[in-house]
């Protein structure tokens, strides 16, 4: 018996070396190894937000820049400032791109509204009914926001199939005022 004593007493030891060194050394590995992957699921998902809110930016930015184009466009049909010149000037190209001779335009006094401002226009024509239909409907698609309320057709003279129209339209400003003077040049004082 005394032989298998020392074979017990060095697996009695051999356990208890594995049984120590499962304590202080894998048992610290498996501690940090669950903190590191508890770790990798938190930057895992971190990484999951920051990519959808990254996803939300570029959308984001792509309604931004519609935003921006559609603001610009609202800026063109309503702009700060009418110019009468101006005005009168875009008028005339669409008459003549349409066929028609403007024999009037009289802008009267603007009508100031709360978020804008109305520019009325007396404006009359002669040319045929499908070239005033024509000017009628370059007014409608003209870049800024010009509204035809009445229009009276007469016949012109009896050896031309023209026609005349009177019509009454507005023009509208947005808050910014509007321009009666003629020229945009100013003086300069001598000094």
């Amino acid at each position: 018996m005394s032989k298998l004593r020392p074979s017990y007493f060095v697996a009695l030891l051999a356990i208890i070396a594995f049984v120590a060194g499962y304590f202080t050394i894998i048992k610290k590995q498996k501690t940090v190894y669950l903190k590191l992957e508890e770790e990798y699921k938190n930057l895992t998902v971190d990484v999951s937000k920051a990519r959808a809110v990254a996803e939300r930016k570029n959308q984001a930015m792509r309604e931004y820049w519609l935003v921006t184009k559609r603001w610009e466009k609202a800026n063109q049909m309503l702009p700060k400032q009418g110019n009468i010149p101006d005005i009168l000037r875009d008028i005339n190209k669409l008459a003549g791109a349409a066929g028609v001779k403007i024999n009037l335009f009289k802008p009267k006094a603007p009508v100031p509204k709360e978020k804008y401002t109305e520019i009325p226009l007396d404006i009359e024509v002669s040319g045929t009914y499908h070239e005033i239909a024509r000017f009628l409907a370059y007014l409608n698609n003209m870049e800024r926001i010009v509204n035809v309320s009445s229009i009276d057709l007469t016949p012109g003279k009896e050896e031309t199939w023209g026609l005349k129209a009177k019509m009454s339209a507005i023009a509208y400003v947005g808050q910014g005022g509007v321009k009666h003077e003629k020229g945009t040049k100013k003086k300069r004082r001598r000094r």
